[in-house]
């Protein structure tokens, strides 16, 4: 009796393995092969097909096209510039704004969560505008950069910005502090290969107003934005000079070198019939890997193979 059982359970191991194994996608038959592998800038190729798949991606191998960045999320070897442009009215005081860094602020926007401990001061990098004398306006914006600030960039750290303002209180508004506009706040990437990619402008750049020191005009103390005509410039205006004034313009998280992965182009769904060829135009000199991953997939898993093929632009 227990020779039958155990051979029961042996045969109905089998079955469940045999029946396992038929659930698994079907092994892949596919690949291809390119009408030519070197073109002039303008004409297409054509990809010939060999085999079938359930699902075709293409990766064309140009700039976000590229399979070996389909999982990248960082721009290795990436630097940081900032150009920033200043203008000062009014006032007597002198050095009113700061532009500061950090890379460990909480992200909570409000006075209890200003620390000036984890700020650090990036403003002896850049030219500020200076007025010709007290209490007068600058001829012009005073533009610095763009400058390198690599060095304070930490892989997949986010870093903040902020504009620092500060005057004591003085015996008159004209003593007081100054008004400071920004026009230009131009932050970008910079790939080892020197193309530059914008994080944010003064336009989109969105910086939150803080107020450290409460005053009777708080209310309009604000680090915000003016627009005029052409002109376009973020500014802080002390209203009554001859108070004292501590205000923070904090800008949003910023992970330099980020990047969205390259996405593959679908040239084949599920349900599609297979195609015997593809083709595709170049438009740029260089030279260019272009991948083609194929896919069986079913409810149990998926299989999957990558052909590339070297093309050469002229």
């Amino acid at each position: 009796m227990k020779n039958i059982f155990y051979k029961i359970i042996a045969i109905s191991g089998i079955l469940g393995l045999t029946s396992c194994q038929k659930d698994e996608p079907e092994n892949i038959n596919f690949d291809v092969r390119a009408s030519k592998t070197e073109i002039t800038a303008g004409d297409s190729i054509t990809f010939q097909f060999q085999g079938d798949a359930d699902i075709i991606s293409f990766y064309s191998g140009e700039k976000g096209k590229e399979y070996r960045y389909r999982n990248r999320t960082v721009i290795e070897g990436s630097g940081l510039e900032l150009t920033i442009s200043t203008r000062v009215l009014n006032g007597s005081q002198e050095n009113n704004l700061k532009l500061m860094y950090s890379k460990t602020f909480s992200g909570v926007y409000n006075k209890e969560n200003i620390k000036e401990e984890e700020w650090i001061d990036l403003t002896s990098r850049f030219t500020l505008s200076t007025a010709p004398g007290n209490n007068q306006v600058a001829p012009g914006n005073t533009v610095s950069g763009p400058i390198d600030i690599s060095d304070i960039v930490e892989k997949d750290k986010p870093i903040y910005f902020a504009l620092r303002y500060e005057s004591a209180a003085a015996a008159s508004n004209a003593l007081g502090g100054k008004t400071y506009r920004i026009p230009v706040f131009d932050l970008n990437d910079v790939s080892a290969e020197g193309t530059r990619s914008s994080l944010a402008t003064i336009r989109n750049i969105n910086f939150t107003s803080i107020p450290i020191i409460n005053t009777a005009d708080d209310v309009t103390n604000k680090f915000k934005i003016f627009s005029s005509g052409a002109d376009y410039f973020l500014q802080y205006v002390p209203n009554v000079r001859s108070q004292a004034h501590l205000h923070w313009g904090v800008s949003p998280a910023f992970i330099p070198g980020s990047v969205s992965p390259d996405k593959g182009k679908p040239i084949k769904a599920y349900l599609d019939k297979m195609n015997p060829s593809f083709n595709h135009k170049f438009t740029t000199p260089g030279t260019y890997v272009v991948s083609f991953v194929a896919k069986n997939v079913n409810s149990s898993g998926t299989k999957e193979v990558v052909r590339e093929v070297e093309i050469t632009v002229n």
